[in-house]
């Protein structure tokens, strides 16, 4: 079966499961695992209230190594107080305990209502289940998806593959970028409501990791607006695992351009799905600003115009 998921890079596992956060009974809670740790660099929303996921993955992907990221839709841990921000490193803790790991080394994300609390009695056995159903299959990656999911209709992902070399026969520099984003919402611009979460088995440097990712972010995912409202809950994680064999990309070499083409157009790929699947939208429209002075003042011409505000005749 091909495998076109989040766990199409080598070296992830991923799971999917309901533990009980939704009242429909819909998958709700979700484990992406790199055994072997992986290189790790996120981007988070720019509002001025976060929610606890938030305030704890900013502090633990500092870390120099990432092995796990939990996810659960439904609530979104926001407005929680002291209790929200317990739950969330709750979850961290009860997630590294399940393999192995120290908490500091994973990293957290919530989606769904704010303002109420975690159900964390029933996600901790969430993620002692999940943990049990861990695989590379690509029916675990569709699993990981689809628990994401709060509004969506249907699932996105979507896969690159490149060879970093200028010869196209060297299997060992042949990597695969891999991503699942969820966001139907409450999006208008840099990214709100949205979760995203993208794999590699590049060898890459944490440094350029991160410089990749907010390249790739901030013209795609930041550049969306459905409704022109933010979040509280967006947060976008990228895992390089380095098991592709490739050379570690360690300089702005032409490689590494190669590998920021490929994760830009991946972005390009989700963010173009959540557009589709926006609520309520019919029409997808894409916004070209033409002579503008600078960079700044094209997002301050583009980045307030919401599709559901649009004619759906233009």
């Amino acid at each position: 079966m091909k495998n076109d998921t989040i766990t199409a890079p080598r070296g992830f596992l991923a799971a999917g499961l309901a533990c009980g956060i939704k009242k429909s009974g819909k998958s709700d809670l979700a484990l992406l695992v790199c055994p072997l740790g992986a290189k790790a660099a996120a981007v988070f929303t720019t509002n001025k209230i976060v929610s606890a996921a938030v305030t704890v993955s900013k502090e633990h992907i500092k870390s120099r190594s990432i092995s796990a990221v939990v996810v659960n839709s439904g609530n979104a841990n926001a407005c929680t107080g002291q209790k929200g921000l317990k739950n969330a490193i709750t979850m961290c803790k009860q997630t590294a305990g399940e393999i192995e790991i120290a908490p500091h080394n994973v990293m957290v994300a919530s989606t769904g209502i704010i303002g109420e609390q975690l159900p964390i009695s029933k996600i901790v056995k969430g993620i002692s289940k999940a943990a049990e159903k861990l695989s590379a299959s690509a029916s675990a990656g569709l699993d990981f998806a689809k628990a994401i999911m709060t509004t969506d209709t249907k699932p996105k992902q979507a896969v690159r593959q490149i060879n970093l070399e200028s010869r196209a026969t060297s299997h060992e520099s042949r990597i695969i970028i891999a991503g699942a984003v969820k966001g139907a919402g409450m999006i208008g611009p840099n990214m709100a409501t949205t979760l995203c979460f993208i794999t590699t088995d590049a060898a890459i440097s944490k440094l350029l990791l991160g410089k990749a990712l907010k390249a790739a972010i901030g013209n795609s995912l930041n550049k969306l607006t459905v409704d022109g409202h933010q979040s509280t809950n967006d947060t976008a994680i990228i895992l390089a695992s380095g098991l592709a064999g490739n050379r570690p990309i360690v300089s702005r070499c032409p490689r590494y351009k190669k590998f920021t083409d490929a994760l830009a157009d991946l972005c390009d790929d989700l963010v173009k799905q959540m557009a589709m699947d926006a609520e309520g939208a019919t029409r997808m429209f894409k916004v070209v600003v033409k002579g503008a002075a600078d960079r700044k003042s094209t997002r301050l011409n583009s980045s307030h115009i919401p599709l559901s505000r649009m004619p759906s005749s233009a």
